[in-house]
């Protein structure tokens, strides 16, 4: 296995990324959420209480905690799962989750990982996660986010010629989840 290989997990909101880079770690591989070491640095600036409230700081600051979240995460060594959001919804607003400036900074990207789910099973999940405070959000913006981030993710391995994996988490299917993510980052090596 490459040493400091860098795999980016991206999908919507609620559709399982967490869940599936937790159980990947359990597997031997390194899980970092960039929106987790984010909030960490803002926490500890008094910029925001809770991880949410990310969304609604200015672009200067939000680029600035992503920067020394990515720093953080290229010294990591080994295979590093980076669990993130390509864009972040804010009503009709989408702002980046990850500019490519912030994933050229990033060492051996060898691929992205983009999870999928119908809006069914999105809008589903996000009502139990009692844990996020999320914005209400009907199919046309999930269908019109998840346009933006295959876009971004299309423009990412065309451009920096790594593959890209789209793997569909169905609910109560997350063993089977975790085997297709397996089996994707073993064929990236």
């Amino acid at each position: 296995m490459k040493k400091g290989r860098v795999i980016l997990l991206c999908g919507s909101p609620g559709v399982g990324k967490t869940a599936v880079a937790d159980a990947l770690a359990k597997k031997g591989h390194t899980s970092v959420t960039i929106g987790t070491l984010m909030k960490e640095l803002a926490v500890s600036k008094g910029y925001v209480k809770n991880r949410d409230e990310i969304r609604y700081l200015p672009k200067e600051t939000t680029t600035k905690l992503r920067k020394a979240a990515i720093r953080r995460i290229s010294e990591m060594r080994g295979t590093v799962i980076v669990d993130t959001h390509v864009s972040v919804a804010n009503g009709n607003r989408y702002t980046s989750g990850m500019p490519y400036d912030t994933v050229s900074m990033l060492n051996s990207v060898s691929g992205i990982i983009f999870m999928d789910a119908t809006n069914r099973e999105l809008m589903l999940r996000r009502k139990k996660d009692k844990d996020r405070t999320r914005e209400e959000e009907d199919e046309r913006r999930m269908d019109n986010q998840r346009a933006i981030n295959l876009g971004v993710v299309s423009y990412y391995f065309t451009y920096l010629n790594i593959p890209l994996y789209i793997i569909h988490n169905r609910q109560g299917h997350i063993s089977e989840t975790v085997k297709n993510c397996l089996e994707a980052i073993e064929n990236m090596e």
